[in-house]
Order: structure tokens, then sequence, then C-alpha cells
């Protein structure tokens, strides 16, 4: 199948979406589990995932802890890793999220991980992600999650995954990545994640962008980063209680281990990888 099939122009999705009028269609929490459940299956079957218990059972673990401290502890949520080294993360509506090994592999420490975890947690909470699929389904277009994921495949295209349009509707507004950073931190601190992983995690991107473009593509389009939203998470920790912050968690053995075991994976499948990183 040509990869132009499953790319949707930008253009169309703007005018389908000015076409829906902007509205979006309310959803009961039923309905939104279920839309994740969909969504979920499909993308189970799509995406490379990754089955160690040391890497995918550690990454679901923590974010379990972390979802059971928020204000929605009774969703369904399961935590993924997709064998990708594109570096990203993303939530499915009813709190299905799925983390790509690209992301573990920049990490330096769990705090770090956890803040991406509690983020994307953050933004199921708050139906951010729900938002986001009915602005597609409101305008007529199905939302390829995977797309969101993996960025725009160059020079491979990936069956079933649709791209452009998908990361048009995909992109969180400035206000839902605030509220999520916000909802984020006070996450950690429960969880007893040191928070600073957040801030640190962020510098590595702003790092690493400059490295690996091609790596970051998909998260930048989906998560915007600017200087100010990281300015805007450390005021938001510098205004907590010293002593909320004693004592927190900034890794753990269970990290070593999980690092230990994402080096002996091989390289993700070549389709997979960031271009300017295959073979």
């Amino acid at each position: 199948m040509s990869r132009s099939r499953h790319i949707a122009p930008l253009a169309l999705a703007a005018a389908a979406l000015l076409l829906a009028g902007c509205a979006l269609v309310s959803v009961s929490q039923r309905e939104e589990i279920q839309m994740g459940r969909d969504y979920s299956s499909q993308l189970n079957e799509e995406l490379p995932l990754v089955d160690d218990d040391a890497i995918r059972g550690y990454v679901d673990r923590v974010g379990t802890d972390i979802a059971s401290r928020t204000d929605r502890p009774d969703l369904p949520y399961e935590f993924q890793v997709v064998n990708t080294d594109v570096v990203n993360a993303f939530a499915v509506p009813g709190g299905f999220i799925y983390m790509n090994r690209g992301l573990l592999e920049a990490s330096e420490n769990m705090s770090e991980v956890a803040g991406v975890l509690a983020h994307e947690v953050a933004h199921v909470v708050a139906r951010h992600s729900a938002e986001q699929m009915e602005r597609a389904r409101s305008a007529g277009l199905a939302l390829g999650v995977g797309s969101i994921l993996l960025g725009e495949p160059r020079g491979a295209a990936r069956a079933g995954i649709g791209i452009g349009a998908n990361l048009y509707f995909a992109r969180y507004s400035r206000a839902q990545e605030s509220e999520a950073d916000s909802l984020a931190v006070g996450y950690l601190v429960r969880s007893g994640w040191d928070p600073d992983g957040l801030v640190r995690f962020f510098e590595t991107l702003q790092e690493m962008r400059e490295r690996r473009p091609n790596a970051l593509e998909a998260l930048f389009t989906s998560h915007p980063l600017t200087e100010d939203r990281v300015e805007h998470v450390r005021r938001i920790i510098d205004r907590l209680p010293a002593d909320s912050l004693r004592g927190l968690r900034t890794s753990s053995g269970e990290y070593r281990t999980m690092k230990e075991a994402l080096e002996r994976l091989p390289p993700p499948p070549e389709e997979y990888r960031v271009e300017g990183d295959r073979e």
C-alpha cells in the first residue's frame, strides 16, 4: 500500500475542522473508555510492543501507582512500551498510555520517566485526549494515534497508520500542556517521585532537539515544548512547601534493571527507527 494513501493533507484537515464548527461532542466516561479500548486494541495489533517485564512491567507499575493518586483512579489504566527509537509518549482516552522505547533510553533516572508518565496521565484525567479524539471524529476523520507516537515515516510507510491530519488534530494546546504539567507535579509528589525530574527531562529534550531532530519530531508536534513551559513547571515546584519535597525518589534499582534490559534488546524494526539511526 503506498504511503500517499495514508497521509491526509493538513489543508483538508483544517477545512474539515472548520466545517465541523470546532464543536466537541460530549461523551460519558463509559463512552470515553470504550473509545480508548477500541483505539488501544488497534494500536496493540499495529505497533511493535516491548513485552519484557523489566521494561514494560516496570513502566506499567509506576504508571498505575501514579494514576491511582489522581482524581480519576477508577479508569482502566494500561501502560505499553512501543519498540521504536522515536522519543515520544501519548495518552489515549480512558487511560491507555503508550511510551516509546526511545524515551526510556533518553532518560537518566526514573523521576524523569515518572514525570512523563504523570504528564500523560494528567491528559487523561483532564480529558484532553478524549477532546482530541472528538475533534477528529466531529470533523469526520479517524485519529491514527500510531502516527502521533511515531511521526511521519521517512522513506517507509507504516501500514494502517495515517499521518498528516492526525498530527494536526493531535497537537495539544498550550493551555492543555500547562494544565497537564501542573497536575503532573502534584501526582509526582503524592507518588513519592521528585518532580524536578520532569524539568530535567524537558531540558534533556531541548538539548537532544539539536542533535537528533528527527527522533523528537513527533513529540514536539503533539507536545509543544517552550522555555516558558519549562519555567512554568519550575515555578509550580518552587511554590510547594519544602516539607513536601523531602525524601522524594529520583531513581530505583528497578530502573537500573530496566535500562540494562533495554541495552540487551536488539534494535527496533527498521521501519520503526529514526531515519538517521538506520543501518
